[in-house]
C-alpha cells in the first residue's frame, strides 16, 4: 500500500512537472470575456449570450507575461468548425490586454468557443458564448 501511494505521488509530481515544462514560461491568463465591443482597452457590455443581430463579438483577454514578448492565438469555433484564427501580440507586462473580433451574421446562431493558445500550443483559456437564432419573419399578409 505504501509503495502504491509513493508511486502515485511520484507519477503526479512527474505529470505536474511535465505540464509546467510544456507551458510557455511567464504567461498567465488574468481575465477574459466576450463582449459587444472594446472601449479604453476594456470590454463593453460583456455577455455570454448575444442576439442574432449583434454584428460582431469581441474576445478580450488580459495576460500577465513575465517572459519575453510573444504571440498568442485566438481560435474561434462555431459548433465543430474553426471559423477564424487571430494572432495577437503579448508584451512583457503584469496585465497585457488584447482582443480579437469576429463578425456574426444572421446564420451564425448557436454555440461558439474562443480558445486562447500560447505560441507553444498551451491552452491559456477558453470562452464560450451563444448567438440566439434570428426571429422568424412576421407575416404582413392580410387575413379576411
Amino acid at each position: 500500500m505504501k509503495f502504491a501511494l509513493t508511486a502515485l505521488v511520484a507519477l503526479h509530481t512527474a505529470l505536474v512537472s511535465a505540464t509546467a515544462l510544456a507551458a510557455e514560461p511567464g504567461l498567465k491568463l488574468v481575465d477574459q470575456s466576450t463582449a459587444r465591443s472594446i472601449a479604453d482597452r476594456k470590454p463593453v457590455e460583456p455577455a455570454v449570450r448575444f442576439p442574432a443581430d449583434v454584428g460582431e463579438v469581441v474576445a478580450f483577454v488580459n495576460i500577465a507575461n513575465t517572459g519575453a514578448p510573444t504571440q498568442v492565438q485566438q481560435r474561434w469555433t462555431h459548433g465543430d468548425k474553426t471559423r477564424f484564427e487571430a494572432k495577437l501580440n503579448v508584451g512583457r507586462a503584469p496585465g497585457w490586454r488584447t482582443w480579437s473580433r469576429h463578425r456574426i451574421g444572421r446564420g451564425d446562431a448557436g454555440a461558439w468557443t474562443v480558445t486562447t493558445v500560447a505560441a507553444d500550443g498551451t491552452v491559456l483559456g477558453t470562452l464560450s458564448f451563444e448567438v440566439e437564432p434570428a426571429p422568424a419573419p412576421v407575416s404582413t399578409a392580410k387575413v379576411d
